[in-house]
Formats: C-alpha cells, structure tokens, sequence
C-alpha cells in the first residue's frame, strides 16, 4: 500500500450505540448493492469531538483487526468503509478508506491510509452521499 498526499490518519478507534458501532446515514449506493460503512478515529481528541455533537450516549472501544478481517468476510464483493474522524453525524464533508486498507494499516503498523472514498452530507435527505475520492 503507497500512501501518498491523500492520506489520512489510520482510525484506532470506533463508537459503539447500544452495543454495535455507529454507522453513518448513507444514501443508497445504486451501483453497488452490498454496502458497509461505519465512523472510526484514530485518537481520542477526534471522537470526544464527535461524541459532544452527538445526542445519544457513545462509547469508545479500539479498532481491532478481527472486527475489521470479519466485516471484510461478511460484506464479500461489497463496498466497505471507514468514514474517518467525522466531527458529527452531519459533518459536512468525511474522507473514508476501504476497511482492507485500514486492516493492512493494522496489520503493518501503518500510521496513514488512503483516502479513497468521500461522504458528502446531504441535508435535504439528511444522509451521506458517497462518492469516489480523487486528488
């Protein structure tokens, strides 16, 4: 994995709501029909920011790598990503990276992962749009 000027700090960290990580409101996808995408965070000072704009209680749990190889087992040939230190629930705009390559980052001890997909917040239908990230 080359990381290059689009790279984004390797999420430690997700939010769990009662029991399960958060996951953003995404639009849906409609050239892919099996889609995963949940909020990580590589440090604390990024999901203490999102937990003050957030109404619901949260709690913070690592990332780790058997919860990223077993998303990546059960979504298959789908899309699968990380939205990557989102300041809310409707932040304007979050930069994601597929969890195969945040689990590689895990895997090697990277610090950076690329950026390759982009949630844009559609406030008429309240969801995220996601589309390609290009530099």
């Amino acid at each position: 994995m080359t990381i290059s000027a689009d790279a984004i700090s390797t999420p430690r960290y997700v939010l769990h709501f009662e029991r399960k990580p958060l996951t953003p409101v995404v639009s849906k996808l409609q050239s892919i029909q099996d889609y995963h995408v949940i909020y990580g965070f590589s440090d604390k000072i990024h999901f203490d920011k999102f937990i003050a704009n957030y109404p619901m209680p949260l709690t913070p749990y690592p990332l780790v790598k058997i919860h990223l190889k077993n998303v990546n087992e059960s979504v298959g040939d789908g899309l699968n990503l990380i939205a990557i230190n989102a300041t809310g629930p409707d932040a304007a705009e979050v930069l994601a990276a597929t969890n195969q390559d945040v689990l590689d980052a895990h895997i090697n001890h990277l610090d950076q992962v690329p950026a390759a997909y982009r949630l844009k917040f559609d406030s008429e239908i309240q969801a995220y749009c996601v589309e390609e990230f290009i530099v």
